[in-house]
């Protein structure tokens, strides 16, 4: 284990100028020399670390594992509002169609009948013409 240096907090490590690091923990001193990993303060760190991350872990598993379900949840919904949203999309676009259909046909309809009135204009116009001719 490498030496941890805590900051100066109130486990108040210091460096000795011998090498060695003085730890208080709870009121106890304990020295150890650098990179000894069996010294009475790198078993007190160890062992506090450990315990740190033995209650830490667990929690935090715990919230990812709701934030993990949420997020599934979420999703679902999306999921199933964006296959509301394409199935409306899917109407309207049939339902345009049919709406464009209808009024294309409309639009041949008027173009017919206009055409059949223009011609009869023409037909009554030549009539006229001729009836004017002819008059007298």
């Amino acid at each position: 284990m490498d030496v941890i240096k805590f900051p100066q907090n109130s486990e108040k490590p210091v460096e000795n100028s011998n090498g060695y690091w003085i730890t208080k923990w709870d009121g106890v001193v304990n020295t150890s020399r650098e990179g000894s990993e069996n010294s009475p303060a790198s078993k007190k760190i160890l062992n506090y670390v450990t315990d740190l991350l033995e209650n830490i872990v667990p929690a935090l598993n715990k919230n990812f594992s709701r934030l993990y379900a949420k997020t599934e949840s979420s999703e679902a919904k999306l999921k199933a509002l964006s296959l509301k949203i394409e199935d409306t999309h899917k109407i309207l676009d049939k339902e345009d169609g049919e709406k464009q259909e209808e009024l294309h046909s409309e639009i041949e309809d008027m173009g017919s009948k206009i055409d059949s009135m223009e011609a009869t204009l023409k037909q009554l116009n030549s009539w006229f013409s001729f009836a004017i001719k002819n008059r007298g």
